[in-house]
């Protein structure tokens, strides 16, 4: 297993693992050293910043900076894939004849260069990209990002058509991703999300408030936090914690206002883990079911009582596991329901199970082993 090489093009520095395409990144990197692969680490950036963190994991690691999005090469794709595009890693590819994985739509632009025919290569999906920028044209506020987003949709949608097929492997992120591919004729098998996550450390009995967590530089987390302040914990006798990085004014001054609402600013990543775990629930909504949800396997890992929104029983591993609220109402009455009712050793043994199977990193690089390296299996 130790002669088994593999170069990986990344779509961002994977380190510090801190956000969703980059945390899997990184456990998929730190889990494929652990079983014996030597990795060529090749990534993108726009602030030079060299990861020594993952020289320990990685034979060689490359950096090579983003393009300007507003120099395109060609119409045809999308401008996130033109501006990862780059001379050097092709000839670095070519450097020997080991197998290609790239990671996510973002990275295909030497896909089909004609100099790597012949190679082995997979593709790991963060999303099914043309359904994410269609959702961020619907839903954005500024005429000129719908605009964009929207010409990247389609331009998604064509490199998907073109240009997945041909992959030697393809993998996806969620059940729901996996059969909108295979639906389309698409081959694409479904690799769960690599995590931090070695052990379920779910507390049981109660704990004292609700908690909301998640990124809110990211204007759907701001939205969703603004939504539990204004329409659930409005007149409800139970704290809600908000705790998150870079919250802008707007956010800050909602919280400040609302009497059982607290704001944990940008807490360390060992400080959310203890917030998460010392919540009795932890609170998810979302509007769109793209990609899979990292925070909400933090929660599944850490936390104890979940509600999510009811478009997440796309979801299916989490039936049993969460609890679904549609629209206002319920999202209340589940509150009300669940700050009365401990978590008990069955509900941790139920996620328990959940981790030694479908979320378990070596299980699942067992996966990719299996598939890119069959004869040595």
């Amino acid at each position: 297993m130790a002669d088994n090489q593999l170069h990986i093009i990344a779509l961002e520095i994977p380190y510090p693992p801190l956000r969703g395409n980059v945390i899997g990144i990184y456990h998929r990197i730190k889990s494929l050293y652990e079983a014996g692969v030597s990795i060529t680490l090749h990534t993108y950036y726009k602030k030079l910043n060299f990861p020594e963190e993952l020289t320990k994991y990685c034979k060689s690691v490359y950096l090579y900076p983003r393009k300007p999005i507003w120099r395109p090469v060609n119409l045809r794709l999308p401008l996130f894939v033109q501006s990862r595009r780059d001379g050097a890693l092709l000839e670095r590819l070519l450097a020997d004849s080991a197998p290609i994985w790239f990671e996510g739509l973002h990275t295909l632009f030497h896909f089909e260069d004609l100099l790597l025919s012949g190679r082995k290569k997979y593709i790991r999906m963060h999303n099914v990209e043309s359904t994410y920028y269609n959702h961020l044209a619907r839903s954005s506020p500024s005429q000129v990002k719908k605009i964009y987003y929207q010409w990247e949709s389609i331009r998604c949608k064509w490199l998907e058509n073109k240009i997945l097929s041909q992959a030697d492997g393809l993998f996806t992120i969620s059940r729901e991703e996996t059969d909108l591919l295979n639906n389309s004729g698409i081959n694409a098998k479904w690799l769960p999300p690599f995590h931090p996550h070695t052990e379920v450390l779910n507390l049981t009995g109660t704990g004292d408030y609700a908690i909301y967590h998640g990124d809110l530089r990211i204007k759907e987390n701001e939205d969703a936090a603004i939504f539990l302040i204004n329409q659930v914990f409005d007149t409800m006798v139970f704290s809600l914690v908000i705790a998150g990085h870079s919250p802008s004014r707007r956010l800050i001054k909602r919280i400040h206002s609302a009497p059982n609402v607290a704001l944990i600013h940008s807490p360390s990543f060992e400080k959310m883990n203890q917030l998460i775990q010392a919540a009795h629930i932890v609170l998810l909504p979302f509007t769109q079911t793209t990609g899979y949800k990292m925070k909400m396997i933090d929660s599944l890992a850490l936390g104890r009582h979940i509600i999510t929104s009811q478009i997440m029983q796309v979801h299916r591993e989490w039936n049993g596991l969460v609890h679904f609220a549609d629209g206002v109402n319920q999202w209340r009455q589940l509150v009300k329901d669940l700050k009365r009712a401990p978590f008990t050793e069955s509900d941790g043994q139920a996620r328990k199970n959940l981790f030694d199977t479908l979320l378990n990193n070596r299980i699942n690089t067992q996966q990719i082993i299996d598939m890119v390296f069959p004869t040595q299996t």
